[in-house]
């Protein structure tokens, strides 16, 4: 979405601001929203981050493992 249209869904453009003019407490609502669900993401995120970051602790043990049976 961001790609195609240059802003957040439901938040108006730069030029969409300037060209009408947009209440400041609705701008307000809009961005808190925005900034609830991009922290919900990001602690979705670091939760991911830390899934991964062990399995590849795990997997570079086993490596370890394989590497040690070879010699």
């Amino acid at each position: 979405y961001i790609e195609e249209n240059h802003h957040l869904p439901d938040v108006p453009s730069a030029e969409e601001v300037a060209e009408h003019g947009y209440a400041q407490s609705e701008v307000n609502e809009t961005l808190l929203r925005k900034i609830e669900e991009l922290t919900l993401y990001m602690i979705e995120m670091k939760a991911d981050n830390e899934a991964l970051k062990a399995d590849n602790a795990e997997l570079r043990g086993m490596i370890e493992q394989l590497q040690t049976q070879e010699d």
